[in-house]
């Protein structure tokens, strides 16, 4: 009993009253461990953590003390037995009786692979968790080896008992993609390093199954794994798996794109997000050009999620961006860290965020700096072939903002007002196209970017390309 505890006596009375009405005859053995188990939490609950201890070990003494022999009964006995074991070890862990709390612990898992095994067992779905759960608490005590074994129980239940109908398939498959990822983590702990990959590799293969099955819709939770997963890869270095892992989050996400205005802005930032880390996984395997390829799409994504109405999280965004503009930096893609470092500024400027606009402006001038051709100037450009200028400014259709599109002068030479970088313009006068500085803007890039958003036409978050022709 806890010892200056006011009501200790009396927990012992309601323990041994309890333990004393299962030796009588006819008693509901599993409905008085049952209410042992309650008192126990009830102890428990009011910080009376001996006294919950000794419920619940009065519990699963009942238990052994009347085991049940009846064939129907075997298997609800069995699980209330672990269940009772289970119990147990977490009351001895809370009073750091931990060497009984292990063999507690120890008991539970023979229990529950017992009554998985037992005739008339259905809920395994339930053990498997219960495995699972079992395994994450003997990992946060330290037990890896043990948390081991409690995992791979858990997994080897569902595996041995499929389900087969079609209305719980999604579920089953979900439950054990997440039973093979919690075998992966404990794995990668003890150092079996051969057996987490392939325990990974066997949740890459289980997520994206859950996600094709019918029933699925948590599509978004099987993405955000799956992005967990490609950074426990990144951290035991299997780069190409981890790459793997977090192209199948994005794959997921745009199979599956979200059609409720509500739900939208969370589903473009989760997308952003995913494409933002394959890009950092491409780069670490140097697959530069596809890396490069997904950081675009980031910036897209991240411009997207801004936009839309329902979003928040601007500060978070402009955050993410400054990142993403680093990271591009560092792989000497200073367009696109100039591009991105803009948009950052724009969202600083719409969301009277000035601190973080002075920081974005000063980054910005730091990238302008190291490359000076990058700076941007308003120029009227020319051509005496119609098409030939509306060709040109579609080959350079992401590097060229252009006002109005391709229009005429009055004398009918066809011209357009655009804006783009000094290296950009040297690239049309090379092919021919008359070009005419009227002033750098790289500052007033900020503010008319600030307008077009206002402004948007594309209000169904789609993003527009090419240019237009007028002529």
């Amino acid at each position: 009993m806890t010892e200056g505890s006011a009501t200790s006596g009396s927990a012992g009375s309601d323990i041994e009253a309890l333990r004393a009405s299962a030796d009588a005859p006819g008693a509901r053995v599993l409905q008085i461990a049952g209410q042992l188990s309650s008192l126990s939490a009830t102890f428990a609950a009011s910080d009376q953590l001996a006294d919950a201890v000794d419920a619940q070990q009065a519990a699963v003494d009942v238990l052994r003390a009347h085991p049940s022999t009846e064939a129907g009964e075997l298997a609800g006995y069995g699980f209330t037995l672990a269940l009772g074991l289970h119990g147990l070890a977490f009351r001895l862990w809370a009073v750091q009786r931990d060497r009984d709390a292990l063999a507690a612990a120890r008991d539970t898992l023979a229990g529950y692979q017992q009554a998985a095994a037992t005739s008339g067992t259905t809920n395994f779905t339930e053990i498997a968790n219960l495995l699972s759960t079992l395994s994450s608490e003997l990992t946060g005590n330290n037990q890896l080896a043990d948390a081991v074994d409690a995992q791979q129980a858990a997994v080897d239940v569902l595996r041995a008992h499929p389900s087969t109908e079609a209305g719980e398939l999604a579920g089953y498959g979900f439950t054990l993609a997440l039973g093979l990822h919690g075998l992966a983590f404990r794995l990668w702990a003890v150092q079996r390093d051969r057996d987490a990959l392939a325990a990974a590799r066997d949740t890459l293969a289980g997520y994206q199954q859950a996600a094709a099955t019918s029933g699925t819709t948590n599509f978004t939770e099987i993405a955000n794994l799956l992005s967990t997963l490609s950074s426990e890869l990144t951290g035991n270095n299997q780069l190409a798996d981890a790459v793997d892992a977090q192209q199948a989050a994005v794959d997921v996400l745009r199979a599956h794109p979200s059609t409720e205005a509500g739900e939208l802005a969370g589903y473009r930032f989760t997308l952003a997000l995913g494409l933002h880390g394959l890009a950092f996984r491409l780069w670490a395997v140097q697959r530069d050009r596809d890396a490069l390829a997904a950081a675009r799409d980031t910036l897209a994504g991240y411009q997207q999620a801004a936009a839309t109405s329902g979003t928040t999280n601007f500060t978070e965004i402009a955050n993410l961006l400054s990142t993403l503009s680093s990271e591009l930096t560092g792989h000497n893609q200073l367009a696109d860290a100039v591009d991105t470092t803009v948009q950052r500024a724009s969202i600083c400027l719409q969301h009277a965020d000035n601190a973080d606009l002075e920081a974005a402006l000063a980054d910005l001038a730091d990238l302008y700096a190291r490359a000076p051709g990058l700076r941007t100037m308003r120029a009227v450009i020319s051509s005496a072939d119609a098409n030939q200028l509306a060709s040109v400014m579609r080959g350079h259709g992401s590097e060229i903002v252009s006002e109005q599109g391709v229009r005429r002068n009055p004398d009918g030479m066809p011209r357009a007002v655009c804006y783009a970088s000094n290296e950009t313009l040297d690239l049309l006068r090379a092919q021919g196209i008359a070009v005419d500085i009227v002033a750098e803007v790289t500052t007033a890039r900020l503010s008319r970017h600030d307008v077009n958003v206002q402004n948007n036409r594309f209000t169904d978050g789609s993003i527009p390309t090419g240019v237009g022709e007028l002529i």
